[in-house]
């Protein structure tokens, strides 16, 4: 009894989170990055065309790491 009153604290303190929760998060978190990464070739060709290599290089980094920036929108993200 004390351990499942134990572990009830700590999931209301936010210490220890439900393996369901943590998937579903994973799972959105994902699906939203993944659809960002594929949405930008068609997104950025246009504005590539008649730009120079180095020009191209920063629009696609820029266009990734925004992407990118959806893994931080989980909501178990934790900053290192």
């Amino acid at each position: 009894a004390a351990k499942l009153k134990q572990l009830e604290v700590q999931q209301k303190t936010g210490v220890l989170f439900f393996k369901d929760d943590i998937e579903a998060d994973a799972l959105r978190v994902a699906t939203e990055v993944r659809g960002a990464l594929l949405s930008i070739p068609p997104r950025i060709a246009a504005v590539c065309e008649g730009r120079t290599a180095r020009e191209i290089q920063r629009i696609i980094e820029d266009a990734i790491n925004d992407a990118l920036e959806g893994l931080q929108r989980g909501e178990f993200y934790v900053k290192a």
